[in-house]
């Protein structure tokens, strides 16, 4: 399960995307990614797990990749999702 919620938050004026994934114990943990500038949704539907995840944390920006085809460079084509912000953060853990 992949859940993927973009926003507008007005208090700080900058765009947001909280993403929410199940774990393989069953319970879900979701992260915000705070002043995103860009994200892509590749999805082909086939797939019912993420295989890997990349999180790359720069000066100013974060850039978050699940399930990308290729490890090599920072961007991929295609990648099934990936999102640029300025930070991310773990916002909540149920089980």
């Amino acid at each position: 399960m992949a859940q993927v919620s973009v926003g507008y938050d007005w208090a700080s004026s900058e765009n947001y995307a909280i993403i929410t994934m199940a774990e393989a114990d069953g319970s879900t943990k979701s992260y915000r990614i705070n002043g995103l500038t860009e994200y892509a949704i590749y999805e082909d539907f086939s797939c019912g797990v993420f295989d890997q995840c990349k999180l790359i944390r720069g000066f100013e920006s974060v850039y978050l990749s699940l399930d990308p085809y290729s490890e090599i460079g920072l961007i991929e084509d295609k990648d099934n999702f990936f999102f640029r912000g300025k930070s991310i953060e773990h916002v909540s853990a149920r089980c």
